[in-house]
């Protein structure tokens, strides 16, 4: 009995809504039930508790600000629906009903998370795919749609999408999805402080220590790396050493992580067209 209170308290949360607006305390009934979910075998009220409890956790360790999660569907009902089941102490969701709101939105701060529709009156979700991940801080896309085929959850998950989920979903699908998304998007913005620290540091070596530490990054020896620019191996090891004194780092394994690591956020930011 606790366990199924502690789930309609976490699933039926009423939100503030604005002056003379009827409340509604239950959320539309769009997604699948717990009930419907623990008959079907995909998903039971235990679980989805726990996951949700799980979420929470990781999430709030984090010690950050409460995730800012955006949800962009044309139907009202669904966007209630999942602003019912997502918000929470360390998720704060907004909606929005097509494609222009959600750009004007981003003029102004960008989300943590989307969850997308992949067909919206106004755009579908590649065209909104690829705007976003415009910007240097890529955003994760989570695609929860009945619209669309395997051609398009393919081409979705080629460009970057977290996860492409068939409405009505599940209320564990989307909270595991929402969570991953919000970590993987954490994680990628602590590599990228920390691409750009160690590129700014990469920016003291010397031309000629750059060339030595491009070339051991490649898998190159002491003697091969010695005999492409026609220099001694002892040559070498004392520009590598320079290289792992002015980057901070304990040993070759660092050193050539931290080149690859800034190389990769390079492409990133800079790819090729």
């Amino acid at each position: 009995m606790m366990l199924r209170n502690d789930l309609s308290r976490l699933r039926y949360r009423r939100l503030p809504l604005d002056a003379g607006t009827p409340a509604r305390t239950t959320r539309p009934p769009l997604l699948v039930s717990h009930e419907a979910q623990a008959k079907n075998g995909s998903e039971s009220p235990r679980f989805a508790v726990a996951l949700a409890m799980t979420a929470a956790t990781v999430l709030h360790a984090a010690k950050t600000p409460a995730s800012r999660v955006w949800v962009v569907d044309d139907n009202p009902d669904i966007c209630l629906s999942l602003e019912l089941l997502l918000h929470s102490d360390t998720m704060n969701v907004r909606a929005f009903a097509n494609a222009q709101q959600l750009y004007d939105a981003m003029n102004a701060e960008r989300p943590d998370c989307l969850v997308l529709d992949y067909q919206l009156p106004d755009a579908d979700g590649l065209a909104i795919q690829t705007r976003s991940g415009d910007s240097d801080v890529k955003i994760p896309i989570i695609f929860f749609t009945g619209t669309a085929d395997i051609q398009a959850a393919v081409a979705a998950m080629r460009h970057g999408a977290v996860d492409f989920i068939e409405k009505p979903g599940t209320d564990g699908q989307l909270l595991a999805a929402v969570t991953a998304a919000l970590l993987a998007g954490r994680a990628h913005q602590a590599r990228r402080r920390a691409a750009v620290h160690y590129g700014r540091a990469i920016q003291t070596l010397s031309p000629r220590e750059r060339e030595v530490l491009d070339a051991i990054s490649q898998g190159l020896r002491n003697k091969h790396v010695a005999r492409r620019f026609d220099i001694s191996p002892r040559t070498v090891e004392t520009h590598r050493e320079n290289a792992m004194r002015k980057l901070q780092v304990r040993n070759t394994a660092e050193l050539i992580r931290v080149y690859t690591m800034v190389s990769t956020d390079r492409n990133e930011r800079s790819p090729l067209r």
